[in-house]
């Protein structure tokens, strides 16, 4: 029995090793045309149960509903000519947050929004996705910020 747990032990240890020991990987985030003058970034992190991609933006577009929710998307393709659909949504958290934690209600400012793709780290930076922000359906759904994850 002892053998068994040592055995366990190990494995967890091997596999949490596996996805640790990756750097995390930066992603610019260009703004949309109506958007124009804003920050985007993404940053990546290999994570055990895919990636942890932590947002970072100033502005969610021209007049959003208050308190501020955008939806993230990951595409199969380049930002110029995103597909009809996105591969995966990733809309675990929509509603945007400052900083400090708070809830964000205005449209500039500086602006953090977490998520979880369910994709490993090296899958997703193979150039084969973008990763796209939209603005919420009640806004109009409206492309705010594109970055291509090479």
């Amino acid at each position: 029995m002892k053998a068994i747990t040592s055995a366990l032990v190990l494995a967890a240890c091997a596999s949490t090793a596996a996805w640790a020991d990756v750097p995390p990987m930066q992603v610019p985030l260009a703004p949309a045309p109506g958007n124009g003058g804003s920050l985007g970034r993404a940053t990546l992190f290999a994570a055990p149960e895919g990636t942890r991609i932590e947002l970072f933006f100033t502005s969610a577009g021209l007049q959003p509903t208050a308190p501020l929710h955008v939806y993230t998307y990951l595409y199969e393709g380049r930002c110029g000519a995103l597909p009809a659909a996105p591969a995966y949504a990733l809309t675990q958290q929509v509603l945007v947050r400052t900083p400090q934690g708070n809830l964000a209600a205005s449209r500039r400012g500086a602006f953090t929004l977490s998520q979880l793709a369910p994709l490993p780290l090296d899958e997703l930076a193979g150039g084969r996705f973008a990763l796209a922000l939209r603005a919420s359906p009640a806004d109009g759904g409206g492309l705010l910020y594109c970055g291509e994850i090479a």
